[in-house]
């Protein structure tokens, strides 16, 4: 069924590409007429391909997915990539999700929950800052990459780090990061022995 979507959309999106050349044609030589005809065809064709490729499973499961987050109090969502702190690769692309309650990193075909309380702070670096090697040039230049900072309190009582790279976007790591500022200013920070 999927396959007869997509050629049918294909041969639409073919069928409307002929019609807007014949509308271009129709611009270009004065002698043609009917060119406003050939470019409502030429639309018509290409919004019908739209409608008949329709939305892949993929998207439809991820619109599921966001659905059902949203009905259990979904604050804000992003993708970064994953730096250190989970049992997983290396650079593995994560979805993060934000209740009010928790945070939910999935990633490398695994689900992680931190609870809100567990939080202990969140900052946003850049790789620059971390490295103490700080050139304004290099931050406008657009040369920074972006750093996602969780300190939480582990199961044995210490502090751990999850780090998350965002990359040269900085819109995305900040976005959640003063999403969950505000979730843990009621924690109550216990004191760890170093």
């Amino acid at each position: 069924m999927k396959a007869l979507r997509v050629i049918s959309a294909t041969i639409l999106f073919i069928i409307a590409a002929i019609f807007f050349i014949l509308f271009m044609l129709d611009v270009l030589i004065p002698e043609l007429e009917d060119g406003g005809f050939f470019i409502i065809i030429a639309v018509v064709f290409f919004v019908g391909g739209l409608l008949v490729k329709g939305k892949s499973k993929a998207v439809l499961a991820r619109q599921a997915k966001k659905m059902e987050l949203k009905k259990l109090g979904l604050i804000v969502s992003t993708k970064l990539h994953h730096v250190a702190g989970l049992p997983i690769t290396q650079y593995t692309y994560c979805d993060l999700y934000l209740t009010k309650d928790n945070l939910t990193v999935v990633g490398g075909g695994t689900t992680f929950n931190l609870a809100i309380h567990q939080i202990r702070a969140v900052e946003v670096k850049t790789d620059i800052e971390m490295t103490q090697i700080i050139t304004l040039g290099e931050i406008v230049r657009g040369k920074a990459e972006y750093y996602l900072n969780i300190n939480y309190s582990n199961s044995f009582g210490g502090i751990s780090t999850l780090m998350f790279n965002g990359g040269r976007i900085n819109w995305k790591v900040n976005n959640i990061a003063n999403k969950i500022k505000p979730l843990i200013t009621e924690n109550n920070f216990d004191a760890v022995q170093l």
